[in-house]
């Protein structure tokens, strides 16, 4: 058994600012940061061995904010990459809107079936998630890990995780810094 502690990254600017970051290298804003740093402290009694993080500058940012606070070791794992949105990458939610108006309905409605152009899909989105869950918990059994993901990842990681529907997951507003502990 692997205890693994999933935790969102922090926000960036352009989350407050409802712009899509998909892949984009964005930092984390001072809030966001100030978040995490709190998070952090909740978290370091539960003495994480190894923080996990994407390849994304927010991404590493947090991990660097939780090692500071639990002396954990960092590995950086692509696997953990957020979703990749394509042509709405670096776009406002109200832009996506109405350039691509009847996708981005269809995508709210049902995003298991439709994905944004030139984009992933959601199935590629929870296989990454699983592979990324059976590395770590591979490699860390008895042990706690923290694995940090972007917003769309870490929905498709709580979806299989507890099984929760990932279409309802996608819907909520998660704010970043927010962590849950599994056992894997």
């Amino acid at each position: 058994m692997c205890r693994l502690i999933l935790f969102q990254q922090g926000a960036t600017k352009w989350d407050k600012e409802g712009r899509l970051r998909g892949r984009l290298d964005v930092p984390l804003s001072p809030q966001g940061e100030a978040a995490v740093t709190e998070a952090a402290r909740e978290i370091s009694t539960l003495a994480p061995q190894v923080i996990y993080h994407g390849p994304d500058r927010a991404g590493t940012e947090t991990a660097q904010v939780l090692a500071e606070h639990t002396s954990a070791a960092l590995r950086r794992l692509d696997l953990l990459a957020e979703m990749g949105l394509g042509l709405w990458e670096g776009l406002l939610v109200e832009e996506v809107k109405h350039r691509h108006r009847r996708v981005y309905r269809q995508w709210r409605e049902d995003p298991e079936r439709v994905s944004p152009p030139e984009g992933e899909t959601l199935s590629q989105v929870v296989e990454r998630a699983r592979r990324a869950t059976d590395t770590v918990c591979g490699r860390h059994q008895g042990e706690t890990v923290a694995v940090v993901a972007p917003p769309l990842l870490a929905a498709a990681f709580r979806s299989l995780l507890v099984k929760e529907d990932l279409a309802a997951l996608m819907q909520e507003r998660v704010v970043g810094g927010c962590w849950r502990l599994y056992e894997v």
